[in-house]
């Protein structure tokens, strides 16, 4: 038979009608909380109020170029730093230049290197036009007149350091009562660290520009910063790994101490200075919410009042500071005007370096010459020579660039007969590999520069000299390169226009020499008194 139905059983609260002595939550103890409060450190705090007002009182100097005269702030640094010897004879400028002579109705001679060859893609179709730049360097010898030429580029001295392969000028610019050295820059950015300062020579000093702005104060923001509520809860997805510091974003390198320290307590002023000049704070004084101020020179109302507030002052003495110029003042800031992404142009150049320790010479590898890869370069001058050419190559006939018969027969095609052999004096001498012996020099040792000859063929095969600028020396002088300025892993050096604008918006043209590391130096091994065998001959 059917069993019964169960009867459920719920529990229901019963409500009462007081509700105050439930939501009152009396403590029976309030000083013990007070107590563990205290034990915590819960009441260990400072006055931390907003700051709403600060007063910026400076100076800003003028920076300027030596050898230009050219105010810092206007032209892009870069240009001003890595300008180089003829840089302003663009390929259309040699162009019109050498039209504007041969129209003179003056007879040219026919001689090499006065008309352009081998020029990079899209300039091949003037091949064969006079080039201007080599006439003007000529003129003296042709007897042309420098009115023929009509407007010339102006020339630089540049600052180039073709033994230690970096940048490096003495006095390449002036601010004030201070001269700024380039210091080993190796191309690219120009920032605080590209320069040391020392004493200007004795010329009439740029004055200073004095200030005063009060400003607002707005709380710094970066990549990855945490949320200002103290007690807000972050959020767990969040990943402070996934913003790196780099150069580009200072910032990012402080967030980490901000995350652990101040977190919403650091706050951005704008300085009221212009790039291309050094800006000197001269006092800071911070008004809070309360109305109390805070100075960095002690005339304030806060706390810390003698010598100032500590925040507010710059390191004193030699302490390490982020922005500081080796030789001046540790309250000076500079500012350069930078090429912001320049558009760069196709390598002109590319050579790499490296120390061949079996041999104990530095080799010097020209990959690419003259905005073309050597490879394609060699078969134009092949194909050049074979038509007979104008007269306009480096040397000639055998023994000097034009390759004699191979000594090295082809290999034997049978294994198993008696090996004859034949004498070669020397092989593995390769086109555009120029080597750089150790030498000894009064203050020291240097790598000169060398040229390798095949001994492979019959008579000896000179090969090319150098063609890179960025491996040429001084005028009159074989190339020398410091032992220091090429590293164990190699290194290479790269040559490319750039261009860029001023703060006018005018458009700035130069060829930039930058040198980039490599993970391992290029090596090639020449082998000397070789016995190689010949196809043998059966008895």
């Amino acid at each position: 038979m059917p069993l019964p139905p169960r009867r459920s059983v719920r529990l229901d609260p019963r409500p009462v009608g007081d509700l105050a002595d439930a939501v009152r939550g009396r403590v029976h103890d309030p000083l013990w909380f007070v107590a563990r409060q205290w034990q915590m450190g819960e009441f260990q705090g400072e006055d931390a109020s907003t700051p709403v007002q600060v007063l910026l009182e400076g100076s800003s100097t003028l920076v300027r170029h030596v050898d230009t005269g050219r105010e810092a702030g206007m032209h892009p640094a870069e240009a001003l730093v890595e300008a180089e010897a003829g840089e302003g004879w663009t390929t259309g400028r040699r162009v019109r230049v050498g039209a504007r002579v041969a129209a003179a109705g003056r007879v040219l001679p026919e001689v090499g290197g006065l008309r352009l060859r081998d020029l990079p893609p899209p300039y091949e179709a003037l091949d064969g036009a006079w080039d201007g730049l080599a006439l003007w360097r000529r003129r003296g010898e042709l007897g042309i007149p420098d009115e023929e030429f009509g407007e010339v580029p102006e020339e630089v001295e540049p600052s180039w350091d073709d033994r230690a392969l970096v940048y490096d000028r003495q006095d390449a610019f002036r601010t004030g009562e201070v001269s700024l050295h380039v210091s080993r820059h190796r191309g690219g950015s120009v920032d605080w660290w590209t320069v040391d300062a020392g004493a200007a020579p004795s010329l009439e000093p740029t004055p200073p520009e004095q200030w005063n702005h009060r400003q607002l104060p707005t709380r710094l923001e970066m990549p990855g910063m945490p949320r200002w509520g103290l007690w807000e809860i972050e959020d767990a997805g969040a990943d402070i790994g996934a913003v790196p510091p780099d150069a580009a974003h200072t910032a990012t390198s402080l967030m980490t101490a901000l995350f652990f320290s101040q977190r919403d307590e650091w706050f951005d002023v704008p300085v009221p200075a212009t790039a291309g000049t050094v800006v000197r704070i001269g006092r800071v004084v911070v008004t809070d919410s309360f109305g109390l101020r805070y100075s960095s020179d002690g005339s304030g109302e806060g706390e810390h009042v003698d010598g100032g507030w500590p925040g507010l002052r710059p390191p004193a003495g030699p302490e390490w500071t982020l922005f500081r110029v080796s030789g001046m003042d540790v309250a000076d800031l500079l500012l350069w005007q930078v090429a912001t992404r320049p558009l760069a142009g196709e390598l002109l150049e590319h050579v790499q370096l490296g120390v061949d320790d079996a041999s104990n010479v530095v080799w010097a590898v020209e990959r690419r010459l003259r905005g073309r890869d050597v490879g394609s370069l060699d078969a134009a001058a092949a194909a050049v020579g074979s038509a007979g050419g104008d007269g306009g190559g480096d040397g000639g006939g055998a023994g000097d660039g034009t390759p004699g018969e191979s000594l090295i027969p082809a290999p034997p095609g049978d294994t198993t007969q008696p090996q004859a052999y034949v004498y070669v004096p020397g092989e593995g001498a390769q086109p555009h590999w120029i080597p750089y012996t150790i030498e000894d020099e009064p203050g020291g040792v240097s790598f000169v520069q060398r040229r390798l000859a095949d001994y492979s063929t019959s008579p000896p095969t000179r090969l090319d000299v150098a063609q890179a600028d960025v491996l040429a020396g001084r005028p009159g002088e074989v190339h020398r390169i410091v032992p220091a300025a090429v590293p164990p892993t190699g290194m290479e050096l790269v040559r490319r226009w750039q261009l860029a604008r001023t703060a006018a918006g005018d458009p700035v043209l130069w060829v930039e020499r930058r040198r980039r590391p490599l993970t391992a130096p290029p090596a090639r091994r020449l082998r000397f008194d070789v016995a190689e065998p010949v196809a043998g001959s059966g008895e």
